[in-house]
């Protein structure tokens, strides 16, 4: 089975089905770490060691889960932001030789880890996952590198307008989405930044916002999307959703605990977030548990093509859309169409976006509406099928079920079908085709003409479509036994047909 896969950018949207967003943090006091400690100021951890890089005394110190010092190294130069490579071997960011540095435990070998392979003009942070992504200050750029150190990309870290982050100092990604956050130290706020390097947004602004950083240190991301940052000026730890929404701080009425100049900090994939003071040599650890709710609810709908619709394979259109309340914003949507038998590959295809959007002020949602156009002709006499899904600023949502489909070479014309079953008790089924999108009325009449249910009345597209009666007038009474006339008007075409409701 092959498939078409489309990402079409949002302006606008509207759909059905439930999401939880998170709205509170609960966090517990575990404990600290205290000896064998001289100002530290940046920390990683795992299952089986915390390490963490003491500039002042150019020493890396390796302590077991329950604080006893397993291991230290003498380093040198200006020490910043440690990531743990392997079991023993680390990399961290000589701010005075201006490298990435490699340190191996076991051997006390010490590198420039990129020599030979890139120069560095100020390399402030690094990321180690699937790749290796180093912050670099100076330029205003992430650099990608794969694990094999070939370059895969750089991101500028910029908005489309050309204005740049001032002075990032440090950096965390987000594993759900890819997307990096990074603090800009002179204008002390965070910007967000995609995987592809487009800018979204920034949050956390001195005087601007509850929660506002004044001089933050690093910042980590866990894996809810909860976003962590220390502040060493005003000795906190401010916590925010992925989308930038202020949740909490350490410390706070429930945790009564105290930093001195928190720099460091990191969180393990237990949501244990450990933060590093540098003036009073702790390392001080917490259990992080984020509460849900569904305040925050995104539902999809597939509109068009509909289940089962035959369709032209000239001008096909496919509309989806999303609602979603105002604590998120719907980004993009993504389009696929497959098809089981003969399937041609189609390699590219254009699109247009709606751009209308509505809000509703009683129920406080956001609408959205995506509509792709696709130009290249699908195969004739085949049956295929269609799914959508949306992307908010921190999610990805689940994909629609899908919908099927059939592709017709004759062209559709306008018209209006004798229901079936006719009689019928109590329902009927009514069809019609539609030669272009239209505004459409299905309207039924007793036999002194008077309006006795409206079945359809908006826009529709090219193809074929249905509904049911169900015998019911517009108050939902159930209609006496008789005849009944059903119009159908699209455009200037106007058809009507008989029908019989028995008891």
């Amino acid at each position: 089975m092959k498939k078409l896969t489309i990402k079409i950018l949002l302006i606008c949207s509207l759909m059905i089905f439930m999401a939880q967003t998170i709205s509170a943090v609960e966090i517990e006091y575990i404990g600290s770490l205290e000896s064998d400690l001289v100002a530290p100021t940046s920390i990683t951890v795992d299952g089986n060691s915390l390490t963490v890089l003491e500039p002042f005394s150019k020493e890396m110190k390796v302590f077991t889960p329950n604080g006893l010092l397993q291991h230290k190294l003498h380093i040198t130069g200006d020490a910043n932001s440690i990531s743990k490579l392997s079991d023993n071997e680390y990399l961290y960011c000589d701010l005075d030789a201006r490298i990435i540095a490699y340190a191996n435990l076991g051997s006390d070998e010490q590198s420039d880890y990129f020599e030979n392979i890139y120069e560095f003009n100020l390399p402030i942070d690094i990321i180690i996952d699937a790749d290796f992504s180093i912050l670099d200050a100076d330029e205003k750029q992430i650099i990608i590198f794969d694990k094999q150190k070939v370059l895969k990309k750089i991101i500028m870290l910029q908005k489309d307008d050309g204005t740049q982050i001032s002075y990032p100092n440090s950096f965390a990604k987000n594993s759900s989405n890819g997307n990096f956050y990074l603090f800009d130290q002179l204008k002390s706020e965070i910007w967000i930044f995609k995987p592809d390097g487009t800018y979204l947004k920034k949050f956390g602004a001195y005087g601007g916002s509850e929660g506002e950083i004044t001089r933050g240190g690093e910042i980590s991301v866990n894996s809810d999307g909860l976003v962590f940052i220390t502040d060493r000026y005003q000795n906190r730890v401010s916590i925010f959703s992925a989308d930038g929404r202020y949740l909490d701080m350490i410390p706070n009425q429930n945790v009564d605990v105290s930093f001195n100049t928190p720099l460091g900090l990191t969180i393990d994939e237990n949501n244990l977030l450990y933060v590093v003071s540098t003036e009073s040599s702790k390392i001080q650890m917490f259990h992080i548990a984020a509460s849900a709710s569904e305040t925050n609810a995104v539902s999809m709908e597939q509109l068009r093509p509909e289940s089962d619709a035959v369709v032209s394979i000239d001008n096909l259109e496919f509309f989806a859309s999303a609602t979603t309340t105002l604590l998120t914003e719907i980004k993009l949507f993504d389009f696929e169409i497959y098809a089981q038998d003969n399937v041609e590959e189609i390699a590219q295809s254009s699109y247009n976006v709606v751009a209308k959007q509505t809000y509703d002020s009683l129920k406080q949602v956001t609408s959205y509406t995506a509509h792709w156009l696709l130009t290249e002709k699908l195969l004739e006499e085949t049956d295929f099928q269609w799914r959508t899904r949306v992307h908010t600023l921190d999610s990805v949502y689940d994909w629609s079920t899908f919908q099927m489909f059939s592709t017709s070479s004759l062209p559709v014309t306008f018209s209006l079908s004798q229901n079936y079953p006719n009689p019928f008790n109590p329902t009927t089924k009514i069809q019609f085709s539609l030669a272009k999108e239209s505004d459409v009325q299905l309207e039924i009449f007793n036999l002194n003409g008077q309006l006795v249910s409206t079945l359809i009345n908006n826009s529709l597209p090219t193809g074929e479509h249905s509904i049911i009666w169900a015998g019911k007038n517009k108050q939902g009474q159930q209609a006496a036994t008789g005849i009944y006339f059903y119009r159908l008007t699209a455009g200037e075409f106007v058809e009507t047909k008989k029908m019989v409701l028995l008891k």
